[in-house]
């Protein structure tokens, strides 16, 4: 019996990653064909979904894995593969029993952190029944945090980042704006952060996003100059090569 996948997909919505789109993963019955049985029997086979994504750091981004049993009934587990600096891959469940003749869905999650390392890498999980099998999907984090201002933000003080963050040196801080009703003026301290500037004339608007790419490290108090509130206290630390 196949687990059905509607709640994994609900959850994966609403994690999934700002570049990524829920239509890439494939699921219900061509999943479950994906996954072939192939070799002796009893085994277990198993396939990952999306098979590749493009993120930024910051972000948690979802997989779903499908092991499917060749005539074997027994416990399964997951346990992730290794991953890059600054990401945590996780599966849940971590394990499970399966019937002869029958799929079960696991969630794999990546989670990047805003220092985590930038660039393209395999997140997967090993499946251990009778026998190894191992899924993968390609992770293209750019070397960037975005920030995106919520539309209809308007006049009012608003907060650019929510609480402190930290990144390495060459990462790109990417201010963007969905709000149709006013720009939005990047404040920053110049030199605090050696490549991070002030911003002038017309601020951030939809479509014209605002990038401060540090080339050193330094800490910095980034806000909305035209709306504040200032937060009182340095809230991006570059403090990573």
């Amino acid at each position: 019996m196949r687990t059905p996948l509607c709640s994994f997909l609900s959850f994966v919505a609403m994690v999934a990653s700002p570049f990524a789109s829920a239509t890439d993963f494939i699921y219900g019955d061509s999943f479950d064909a994906a996954v072939a049985c192939a070799g002796g029997t009893p085994n277990i086979a198993a396939a990952q979904t999306p098979e590749a994504r493009a993120t930024t750091l910051g972000t948690r981004n979802a997989f779903i894995v499908l092991v499917r049993s060749c005539g074997y009934a027994g416990n399964v587990t997951l346990t992730p593969k290794s991953a890059p600096s600054g990401w945590t891959v996780t599966a849940d469940p971590s394990g499970f029993a399966l019937a002869s003749g029958a799929s079960r869905t696991a969630l794999v999650t990546a989670d990047i952190a805003t220092s985590g390392a930038a660039g393209n890498f395999a997140v997967g999980v090993d499946a251990l029944g009778p026998n190894l099998a191992s899924t993968t999907s390609q992770l293209e984090a750019a070397n960037m945090y975005l920030v995106t201002i919520a539309a209809n933000t308007g006049d009012n003080a608003h907060p650019l980042l929510d609480g402190i963050i930290h990144l390495r040196v060459g990462t790109t801080l990417r201010i963007a704006s969905e709000d149709t009703t006013t720009d939005h003026v990047v404040h920053a301290v110049l030199n605090a952060i050696p490549g991070f500037n002030h911003q002038y004339g017309i601020g951030v608007t939809p479509g014209n996003p605002y990038d401060l790419t540090s080339t050193g490290m330094g800490s910095d108090t980034i806000y909305c100059h035209n709306h504040g509130p200032s937060p009182g206290y340095k809230n991006v630390y570059v403090d990573q090569m």
